[in-house]
């Protein structure tokens, strides 16, 4: 399966460039129309980062100078990657804190929407 992604180098123009991130059994490659490159996936790390946590970045300790990232979280269900024992406890963590954020926002936007109500039906009602 293809995810739209991007590398992160200092070989390109604003050190990032536009791709597809592809992972089979045994890499995980970023390509674009000049190259490809792959990391294996034993060793591999993934983080979530940029505004909101909303990309996951992948990195290698054999290519520490190269880093991708993609904003599609079904990239965390891959098999390969929940199989592979290293990213799977990655995959799992980021998959549980994705969650967690959501159920915290989700909180939060109820306690604001509750808080809003009560101030207008205490208003209404004095």
């Amino acid at each position: 399966m293809n995810y739209q992604g991007h590398a992160l180098h200092k070989k390109f123009k604003r050190g990032r460039r536009s791709g597809i991130i592809e992972v089979d059994e045994s890499y995980l490659t970023y390509t674009n129309n000049d190259e490809s490159i792959a990391f294996p996936l034993s060793y591999l790390e993934m983080t979530k980062g940029g505004s909101g946590n909303r990309l996951i970045y992948f990195n290698h300790p054999d290519f520490p100078e190269w880093s991708f990232y993609s904003s599609d979280k079904k990239i965390l269900k891959i098999f390969y990657l929940t199989t592979n024992r290293r990213s799977s406890n990655s995959s799992k963590q980021l998959r549980r804190n994705f969650t967690v954020q959501k159920i915290y926002l989700s909180s939060a936007l109820v306690l604001f929407l509750t808080a809003i109500i009560r101030g207008s039906f205490r208003r209404h009602c004095s």
